[in-house]
C-alpha cells in the first residue's frame, strides 16, 4: 500500500514536470542557407479608420503621432482610411449644378500623413452628399454619417476622381504619385454597410472611377474591388468584368485595373473559418490568386485589412494572442512558394484605438483595453503617459521590422498549433534574426502553459567567434500591459499612477540580458520557454562587425530634432516633440515670410517663395532651445 503510494505520487510528479515543460521542439537553422529575399510586405500599409482623425478626432487627439511613431518603429510605409470625400473632409459641392472643389482639408490630411513619414492608398470613398443619388448613410465617423449610395451623376464622379488625381499630382509630383500610390475604388462594396448599390451598380461606379484615373494619369494604379472575406465570389465576378466586360464609361471591352484588393478577418465564413486562425487567412489570399490566374491578371493581389477577427473584441488586438497570430499569419504567407509568393502590400485593421467607425466613446469615455480595433491605446487626453501605449502586436510588428532581408532555412517547427519560427540575415552575414512564435488557434488556450524551443544555429561564419545575443520576448508578462492592466482591477479610465505602469508593462521587453557568447565551430545552441501566444526574437550578432540593419529602432521620448520633407512648392516641417514651439521662415532681409506657433507634435506646409535662389532660415523655438536650418527656395 506505502509502495503503491510512493510509486504513485513519483509518476504524478514526472507527469506534472512532463505537462508544466510541454512539448520540446528541436529548432535548427542554416545560417549558410538562402531560400531567397525575405519581404517586409507587412510593413507597406497600415489601417487608420478615417482622414480626419489625422487632424483631429471626437476624442481631442489626432494620430499624428501614433503613425510617426510607427513608421520610425516598425518601418509602416502607407496608411489606408475610410472616407476621404466625406462631409469632415469637406473636398466636393455644387453650386448651381457645377463642381466646387474645396481641398484644404483634404491637403491637410496627406500633407501631414507625408510629414509622419507615410504615403497613402488613396480609398475613393464615399460618396460625396452633393453627388449621392439617394440619402443612405452608414456608421458615425464623428457624428457625419457617410453616404453610400451610388452616384447621380457617373460623369460627375469620374471628373471627381480625375480631379484628385491631377491635384495629388501638381502638389506631390506625378512620379511620387504614379510610383508609390495606391488608388482603392470604394471599401466592401459587397456588404450593405458600406455600400447600398448592386454589383452591377459597383462595376459602373468602379469603371467610371478607372477612367477619371486614366485620363489624369495613365500610369497611376487603380483597383478593386475591395470586397470584405464574406465574399469571393465577388472577385471573381469583378474579375470577369474587367477582362471581359463592357466598360460602362467608354464601351471598350474590359477596364483599367492594375491589382487586385481584397479583405479577410480569420472569423469571417468559409476557408476554415475561426477566430485567430492564421491557416484561413492564408487559405484565402491563395482562393484569391487563384481567381486572378484564371483571368490571366498580371497585376498583384494585395490585402488592405487583416486581422484575428472583424469584430470589436479583446482578443482582436488586447491580448497576448494578437502578438502569435500576427507572427504565424507572416510566416505562413511567407512560404507558399513561387506559386504564391507573398502579397506585395498586406495592410493590418488598424493603427489606434482612436477610431471613429462609431462612437466608441460615448458612453463613459473608456480610455484603456476594451476590444477596439487599434494596436495602440487611446489613453487619456490629460496623461501624456497614456498616449499611444503600445499593444502585443505593435510589439510583433516592431520585431518583424527588425528581420533582415534573406530568408535562412529553419526546420523543427509544426504548422499545426505549437511552436514553429522563421529566420533571416543581413546582406553582409554579420548578424541572424531568428522569430519563434508559439500559437493556437482560437486565441482561447491557456496562455500560462509553455513548450521548449531548442534552438541551433550552425554554420555561422563570425569573424570574431564571438556573438552579442539578444532575446526580445512578447507573452503574457512580457512587451504586454493586458494582463496588468487586468491585475489593476481592469479601470474604466486608469489613473496616472496606473497609467505609468501600464505604460512600463507595454514596452517590448528582453527576456533576458544582453550578452556576448562564444560561437563553437560555427554553432550557437540554446533551450527558450515559450508560454502559448509568445514570440520571441533571438538575435546573433558578430562581435568583429557592424550589422547591416538596426534590430531595433526606438521612438524618441524627450528632445527630437525637427525634419523637413521637400515637397512640390515647398517644405513640410514636422515636429514630433511634445510642448509649445515657435516657427518661422525668416528671408536674407531678416523679414519673416512665415510664422506658426502650437503645440506638438505637429507639423506646417510652409509654401516655398519660388525665387530662382535664395537662402531662407527655419526658425524652430521650443522649451529645450532654439534650432535654425537654412533652406534653399527655387529648388
Amino acid at each position: 500500500m506505502q509502495r503503491s503510494l510512493l510509486l504513485s505520487l513519483v509518476l504524478c510528479v514526472f507527469c506534472a514536470d512532463l505537462f508544466a515543460a510541454g512539448t520540446l521542439y528541436p529548432i535548427s537553422v542554416n545560417a549558410n542557407s538562402n531560400t531567397g529575399v525575405w519581404r517586409h510586405f507587412y510593413e507597406e500599409s497600415i489601417g487608420t479608420c478615417h482622414p480626419i482623425t489625422i487632424l483631429s478626432s471626437s476624442y481631442g487627439r489626432d494620430i499624428r503621432n501614433a503613425m510617426r511613431r510607427a513608421h520610425q518603429e516598425c518601418g509602416i510605409k502607407r496608411f489606408r482610411a475610410h472616407g476621404i470625400f466625406n462631409r469632415d473632409i469637406g473636398l466636393y459641392s455644387e453650386s448651381n449644378g457645377t463642381a466646387v472643389y474645396t481641398w484644404t482639408k483634404f491637403d491637410q490630411v496627406f500633407d501631414s500623413a507625408l510629414a509622419a513619414g507615410m504615403t497613402p492608398i488613396v480609398e475613393l470613398s464615399f460618396m460625396p452628399q452633393a453627388l449621392a443619388a439617394a440619402g443612405q448613410t452608414s456608421f458615425w465617423y464623428n457624428g457625419a454619417a457617410a453616404y453610400i449610395s451610388p452616384p447621380k451623376d457617373y460623369a460627375k464622379w469620374r471628373d471627381l476622381v480625375k480631379a484628385v488625381v491631377q491635384h495629388l499630382e501638381t502638389r506631390y509630383g506625378a512620379a511620387e504619385v504614379r510610383n508609390n500610390w495606391y488608388f482603392e475604388v470604394w471599401n466592401e462594396p459587397d456588404l450593405g454597410g458600406f455600400w447600398s448599390g448592386t454589383q452591377d451598380d459597383y462595376f459602373r461606379l468602379y469603371d467610371y472611377a478607372a477612367e477619371g484615373v486614366r485620363l489624369a494619369d495613365p500610369d497611376c494604379r487603380v483597383g478593386g474591388p475591395i470586397t470584405s472575406g464574406n465574399e469571393p465570389a465577388w472577385v471573381d465576378a469583378w474579375l470577369n468584368h474587367v477582362v471581359n466586360g463592357t466598360n460602362y464609361a467608354t464601351n471598350a471591352k474590359g477596364s483599367k485595373a492594375d491589382f487586385v484588393c481584397y479583405h479577410r478577418y480569420s472569423d469571417d465564413p468559409g476557408y476554415g473559418s475561426q477566430r485567430s486562425r492564421p491557416g484561413g487567412l492564408n487559405d484565402y489570399y491563395k482562393a484569391i490568386v487563384d481567381y486572378a490566374k484564371k483571368y490571366s491578371f498580371a497585376g498583384p493581389v494585395i490585402c488592405t485589412e487583416w486581422a484575428p477577427t472583424w469584430q470589436s473584441l479583446s482578443i482582436h488586438s488586447d491580448e497576448e494572442c494578437a502578438a502569435s497570430f500576427v507572427a504565424k499569419t507572416i510566416h505562413l504567407l511567407a512560404s507558399n512558394g513561387a506559386a504564391y509568393p507573398p502579397p506585395p502590400v498586406y495592410s493590418w485593421w488598424c493603427l489606434s484605438d482612436i477610431f471613429e467607425e462609431w462612437n466608441a466613446w460615448s458612453g463613459g469615455t473608456k480610455t484603456a483595453f476594451d476590444g477596439s480595433y487599434g494596436m495602440m491605446l487611446r489613453g487619456e487626453s490629460s496623461i501624456t503617459d497614456s498616449w499611444d501605449v503600445p499593444k502585443s502586436e505593435y510589439n510583433a510588428f516592431r520585431l518583424l521590422h527588425s528581420m533582415g532581408d534573406i530568408s535562412l532555412t529553419l526546420t523543427g517547427g509544426t504548422i499545426a498549433d505549437g511552436v514553429n519560427g522563421f529566420a533571416t540575415t543581413v546582406a553582409n552575414h554579420s548578424s541572424v534574426q531568428v522569430m519563434l512564435y508559439n500559437h493556437v488557434d482560437g486565441g482561447t488556450a491557456n496562455s500560462a502553459l509553455a513548450d521548449t524551443a531548442n534552438l541551433t544555429v550552425s554554420n555561422l561564419a563570425f569573424a570574431s567567434g564571438r556573438a552579442r545575443l539578444e532575446y526580445w520576448l512578447i507573452d503574457r508578462t512580457h512587451s504586454s500591459a493586458y494582463r496588468l492592466w487586468q491585475g489593476l482591477g481592469a479601470p474604466v479610465r486608469p489613473t496616472a499612477q496606473q497609467w505609468t505602469q501600464i505604460k512600463a508593462a507595454a514596452a517590448l521587453t528582453a527576456g533576458a540580458p544582453t550578452e556576448i557568447v562564444a560561437i563553437t565551430n560555427g554553432t550557437f545552441s540554446r533551450k527558450y520557454t515559450l508560454n502559448t501566444y509568445s514570440v520571441a526574437m533571438i538575435s546573433l550578432t558578430d562581435t568583429a562587425t557592424i550589422a547591416v540593419r538596426e534590430p531595433l529602432p526606438r521612438w524618441p521620448e524627450k528632445r527630437v530634432e525637427p525634419a523637413v520633407h521637400a515637397v512640390s512648392g515647398g517644405w513640410i516641417v514636422e515636429l514630433a516633440e511634445r510642448g509649445a514651439h515657435a516657427v518661422q521662415l525668416i528671408d536674407a532681409c531678416g523679414r519673416t515670410v512665415f510664422s506658426a506657433a502650437g503645440s506638438g507634435p505637429a507639423s506646417y506646409r510652409i509654401g516655398d517663395p519660388g525665387r530662382a535662389s535664395g537662402m531662407y532660415l527655419l526658425s524652430i523655438r521650443t522649451a529645450d532651445g532654439s534650432r535654425v536650418r537654412p533652406l534653399i527656395a527655387g529648388r
